[in-house]
């Protein structure tokens, strides 16, 4: 999947991040690319508030989903 920009060099996370955007795009049934960009505003702007980054997918997606479910 090319697009998404993250500033992780954790493999592990890289990995996570855009199994989440997959995952939203089939249930949301909404184009990658539509995800992404709201992916990524709401993971930079997480990202910069949290210091265990563990849970960050988890959140960005749940965040994410309200937002494009709402409208």
């Amino acid at each position: 999947m090319n697009g998404l920009q993250l500033e992780s060099n954790d493999k592990t996370e890289q990995i996570k991040h855009r199994q989440s955007v997959e995952y939203l795009s089939g249930i949301l049934g909404m184009p990658r690319e539509r995800i992404i960009a709201v992916y990524e505003q709401e993971l930079n702007q997480m990202g910069r508030m949290v210091q265990v980054r563990d849970y960050l997918p988890i959140l960005v997606s749940r965040r994410v989903k309200n937002l494009l479910q709402r409208g």
